[in-house]
């Protein structure tokens, strides 16, 4: 069933890999971009909080005391054979609260493991209860499995409370021919888990190990990685580009290093897909999330008719920076460019909590009250440092039943949007997993396809990039918000598209023999982004951009979620405009139903109707557009106060 992330968080996704709710790893960042923030931000000024743990258990020693309960509650379900529908009902109820009880501590042991990347014995705690909960639903499916239709049909008959399992039922069916027996699963994790590991410790590892450059300014010398967000903006020109080269540079002396971490994640994945009767690990990938070649390519060919508007919005952008910085020839490093006397707004946390919760308003009062729960400090729901330290560079959101829901950060960074934004977007998961729970949404269906799951998040993304826009009074400041609602949205539909397509062509070119080293990459790459994207022309250096994309090698083939979830979110931020207090009614109970029914159905619920995939990406792309357009104004009325 497609319900989580997989346990072993590099590989093709099956059912095995992805059922457990304890394994969630993905990071749910957006595009590449990881979490982590620049040490000297507006947290580091004094503002950190961390979750209490007590609230998951009293204490280490209550904690293994009740895991081993688990393991013998755990023995005694599979070792269980539910003869009628009776007890069929009772044992899968059984199962889901104990996943409920395994996903307490496996929330558990990660945040300890996301405090300090060098706690090792919490990490591998984490995968022995992933263990655990993976042998548990093996158990579960395999007695599913065994069963007919007709067989489920009269054990729902016998018992009608079935009923409500009968689409996890669905999944196991579909999931079966996919599925390896639990020893040779257990036998290839055993192999491919630590590959999987290494490999991305290895990207990191190029990451970490790559010199910064120390780069003078007016304000001062800055740090090319810690201080990155500065040297974007920076007045001078010669800066933004000494910075903006310096970091294509160095990936370029490091590219075959890249190809070979990339290639040898490609290869792994594929290998393993097929050993799971799938043709590529592309497939394996897009069933895992209900999706499936076919349908994503045609999405691809429905948003490349729309490139168009996307072209005009960087031509946009790029003709602004030129005028704003005096400059005929704009570049890549131009766009963050803030002129003498300009400022880049900055919030603190507590600003960003009102932001939020302001912005978020047209979901419902019910919605914003559960925000503001979870971002009140005496709530103790926030895990959010002053500084980054040996924090995992990730941001997160932490639920499970019995427990109020959490949020971790590494640290909130400069005060800049995206800080906003990453509340908006983990806080959202959180808030979800907390109306779940209070709901008494099943365990087995908390975790569905991940990008209806990002949709949810998605759209407070795009609510507060429009809140912020428009309570700016400054043009300027308009502007700023304009840009940076944009570009999320422009990464959510067309970049998400641009990265699915790049990421395919990877391993069709590597399947075919025709992709080996970076140069391949190089030429893969260009050859993708020339048509979405005016700026490989004006700067070639963007021929690495694979590179560049963190979840390519953390979390391979995750990034067609963002395109789906980006295009849900459009969809839905439609909906709100046409019926703003019908559709805040409809939501909630969206959100809190959780994914017990094929995710097509429940949007069709949700919209009232089916709407066809091309409608879909007629109305975001007609959404942004219109965004495109407004920004034009502003633009306007920055030339006009200028007169």
């Amino acid at each position: 069933m497609h319900t989580t992330a997989p346990t072993t968080k590099h590989a093709p996704r099956t059912r095995r890999m992805a059922k457990s709710v304890i394994a969630l790893a993905t990071t749910l960042a957006l595009a590449g971009h990881a979490w982590a923030s620049s040490p000297d931000g507006a947290a580091a000024a004094g503002q950190a909080y961390a979750i209490d743990l007590t609230r998951y258990f009293p204490s280490p020693e209550a904690e293994a005391s009740d895991l081993a309960t688990c393991k013998r509650e755990t023995d005694r379900l599979v070792a269980a054979k539910p003869e009628d529908g009776k007890a069929l009902y009772e044992h899968l109820q059984a199962a889901a609260e104990l996943m409920g009880k395994l996903t307490r501590h496996a929330r558990y042991f990660k945040l300890q493991a996301s405090r300090d990347i060098d706690n090792n014995a919490a990490a591998e705690s984490r995968h022995q209860v992933g263990a655990i909960g993976d042998r548990l639903m093996d158990s579960v499916d395999a007695t599913l499995h065994a069963l007919d239709q007709a067989a489920f049909d009269r054990a729902v008959a016998q018992a009608p409370e079935l009923q409500h399992y009968r689409y996890y039922y669905q999944s196991v069916v579909r999931s079966a021919p996919h599925e390896l027996p639990p020893d040779e699963q257990d036998a290839l994790d055993t192999v491919t888990q630590p590959a999987a590991d290494a490999l991305w410790n290895i990207y990191q590892q190029t990451l970490r190990t790559t010199p910064s450059l120390k780069i003078d300014t007016a304000a001062g010398v800055r740090d090319s990685k810690t201080d990155a967000d500065l040297l974007a903006h920076d007045p001078d020109r010669k800066v933004r580009q000494t910075a903006w080269q310096y970091r294509w540079q160095q990936i370029d002396a490091r590219a075959e290093l890249y190809a070979a971490n990339l290639l040898g994640v490609v290869r792994q994945n594929d290998k393993q897909a097929k050993l799971h009767k799938f043709p590529d690990a592309v497939a394996a990938a897009y069933f895992n999330d209900a999706l499936d070649r076919e349908r994503v390519d045609a999405a691809l060919a429905q948003f490349k008719e729309h490139t168009a508007i996307y072209k005009r919005y960087q031509q946009l952008r790029a003709d602004h920076a030129a005028r704003q910085a005096g400059s005929t020839e704009p570049h890549s490093w131009d766009l963050a460019y803030t002129p003498p006397g300009k400022t880049i707004p900055q919030l603190t946390l507590d600003q960003s909590r009102d932001v939020t919760l302001r912005a978020l308003a047209p979901l419902g009062q019910d919605y914003v009250n559960h925000f503001r729960d979870l971002l009140d400090p005496a709530n103790g729901r926030m895990d959010i440092a002053a500084l980054p330290g040996k924090r995992v560079a990730d941001g997160y959101s932490a639920y499970a039943p019995g427990v109020p829901s959490g949020l971790f950060i590494q640290s909130y960074g400069h005060g800049y949007v995206a800080d906003t934004r990453i509340i908006v977007h983990e806080g959202g998961h959180a808030v979800h997993g907390q109306l779940m729970n209070e709901a008494g949404t099943s365990p087995l269906y908390q975790e569905g396809p991940h990008w209806l799951f990002e949709a949810y998040a998605t759209l407070n993304e795009f609510l507060m990039y429009d809140y912020l826009a428009e309570q700016a009074k400054d043009p300027a400041i308009r502007a700023y918000y304009l840009e940076a609602g944009l570009d999320n949205m422009a990464f959510q539909l067309f970049g998400s598209a641009e990265e699915t397509a790049l990421e395919e062509s990877i391993y069709d070119g590597t399947a075919a023999g025709k992709i080996n080293n970076a140069a391949d990459l190089d030429a893969t790459a260009l050859g993708v982004w020339q048509q979405y994207e005016i700026w490989p022309a004006i700067d070639p250096e963007l021929k690495h951009v694979w590179a560049s994309k963190r979840l390519m090698y953390q979390d391979p083939l995750y990034l067609v979620n963002y395109l789906y979830s980006g295009l849900v979110a459009a969809n839905m931020l439609d909906a709100l405009q046409h019926d703003p207090k019908g559709f805040a009614e409809r939501y909630n109970t969206l959100l809190r139903e959780g994914f017990g029914a094929d995710p097509q159905t429940l949007l069709d619920h949700f919209f009232g109707a089916r709407i066809s995939q091309r409608q879909m990406v007629e109305r975001a792309a007609g959404i942004f557009a219109s965004r495109v357009a407004e920004l034009e104004r502003a633009y306007a009325d920055m030339e006009h106060m200028k007169h």
